[in-house]
């Protein structure tokens, strides 16, 4: 069975702008347009969901314990944190997450799968994690 893996979401973490000064806002939107055409040249379409346990891990080193359950629940972690949960969906070839109580899922692209079974998946936001399933 090909296994697609889902993440949960974290809210998105600021940036700071150097105290050299701020970047050429004209360069950046350059660069964010040909990242976002990367990510979708290289995403994989969801057709369904991972079933199983994964670690995510975010570039600034924060890391969530993630379940999705065998009736399209999900469960997670945030480090230390208390859990919290929701619903798991395929949307448009994309992994959703619809917290419990929340208006609006937050859906993520799923990049190539590496040697070590690990991927990095993309949020409609921007932000990109690492995502590794354990070993079968």
């Amino acid at each position: 069975m090909r296994k697609i893996a889902t993440i949960a979401s974290l809210a998105l973490l600021g940036t700071a702008l150097s105290a050299c000064g701020s970047p050429d806002p004209a360069t950046d939107a350059s660069a964010d347009e040909a990242a976002a055409t990367e990510d979708a040249a290289a995403s994989e379409e969801v057709t369904e969901l991972m079933i199983g346990e994964m670690a995510i891990t975010y570039p600034d080193g924060t890391a969530v314990s993630l379940t999705v359950h065998e009736d399209g629940t999900y469960s997670r972690v945030v480090g230390d944190g208390l859990p919290t949960a929701g619903i798991a969906k395929i949307v448009d070839g994309k992994v959703c997450f619809d917290p419990s109580g929340a208006d609006e899922a937050v859906c993520w692209s799923k990049g190539p799968t590496a040697e070590d079974g690990s991927f990095t998946a993309t949020s409609d936001e921007g932000v990109a994690v690492t995502v590794q399933t354990p070993a079968e």
